[in-house]
Order: structure tokens, then sequence, then C-alpha cells
């Protein structure tokens, strides 16, 4: 059981890890492979509470769990929601937003693989206009390409992959910046360098 982290609220404890993050830290919400795995997003339970937050904070320990906290700009600290537990609030993100800050930070999300399968997995619940709006809203055009390479790759949502697929994008990018920097191959449509295999990508579907 985790008892709250600072004094001042009486009578109160909750063995849920999410509601200790805003006794710890005001301007946050949980995000990342943490959302997914909140959302349904992902089998996977990660260890860590990963945090978005607009200031810098070294992880916290606390009753046996790790809290990570990943600084976001102002501009890319957006899209959350309140969500409720046992009576009481917390911040995370939307699960449009997860979406895209996972195509932004795979980093902090299993990789792209667990990206991929992410949007696989929540494809019938996602507003995909508002999923794309926020993906321009972060103002990266890596989060677009990536976003058009992986609904091409899935055959979801065609008409948001052909319209990516028709901008006129300068320079590459990494499909996979987590990945090692090797191009595999190139694709002309999304203007992306393909370091990842699309069976790598793919990989939690089995055979």
């Amino acid at each position: 059981m985790l008892t709250p982290a600072r004094a001042g609220v009486e009578g109160y404890w909750s063995e849920n890890p999410f509601l200790i993050v805003p006794h710890i830290i005001k301007e946050y919400y949980i995000g990342f492979w943490t959302a997914m795995s909140h959302w349904g997003m992902t089998e996977q339970i990660p260890i860590t509470i990963s945090v978005a937050t607009t200031k810098r904070k070294r992880p916290v320990k606390y009753g046996g769990q790790t809290f990570k906290f990943v600084t976001l700009s102002k501009r890319k600290f957006f899209g959350f929601m309140k969500e409720r537990i046992d009576n009481q609030t917390f911040n995370i993100s939307a699960k449009e937003k997860t979406i895209v800050d996972g195509l932004v930070f795979p980093q902090h999300c299993g990789g792209m693989s667990e990206v991929t399968k992410a949007i696989w997995n929540s494809r019938k619940e996602l507003d995909w206009n508002k999923l794309l709006a926020m993906a321009k809203r972060m103002s990266i055009d890596a989060t677009l390409r990536r976003l058009g390479y992986i609904l091409h790759l899935l055959q979801i949502e065609p008409e948001i992959s052909h319209s990516l697929a028709k901008q006129d994008w300068h320079g590459l990018r990494f499909l996979d910046p987590t990945a090692p920097k090797k191009a595999l191959s190139y694709s002309k449509e999304y203007g992306l360098i393909l370091n990842i295999s699309d069976n790598k990508l793919t990989s939690w579907r089995g055979t």
C-alpha cells in the first residue's frame, strides 16, 4: 500500500501509484508506456511509472515504486485528461496524445514496435482527426512521417496515410530513433530512413 507522499491529506491511502503523482509534482501527466498500459494498448506492464512534466525532476522512489519524469517543452505539454480511481483523480495523456508521444519518444514507450502495436490495438477507439491534429501541433515532421508509414504498414486509415505520403518532405528522418542508425532501406513516400524492418515492427503479431 502507498500512502500520500506529503502531509496534508487526511485519512487517505491508495494501492494505486498513479494517485501518488499529484503529491509529488503539480504540473504533470502520466504518459508514454505507462499510459499505453493503462489504456489497454499493450499487454506489457511497465515497472516504472513514466510522468511527463515541464520541469526537470530526478526519478523518485517511493513505496517500492519508481517514478521517472520526462521533461517536455510547454509546446508539447498538452493532450491530457483526468481519470478517477478510488474517488481520486490524476492526469493522464488522452489515447490520441499517448500515440503521438510514442511516435516522438519511442524510447519511453518500449520502442517503435510497441508503439506500432499500440496503434493497432487502439485503432477502433482513436479519434483519428484529433490524433492527426495533435501530431501536427507537435511541429516535429518526423511524427507525421512515422505515423503515415505505420498506418500504411498496418493497412489502416488509408486516407491519412495517403495524404501524408503526398507531402513534400525535405530531408530524411529515421523511422526508429532508438534503433541503430543503419539504413536497411528507404521510404521516399514518407521521407524515412528505415532502420528497423517491417517484420520487427510487427513482431508482436506472432507467426
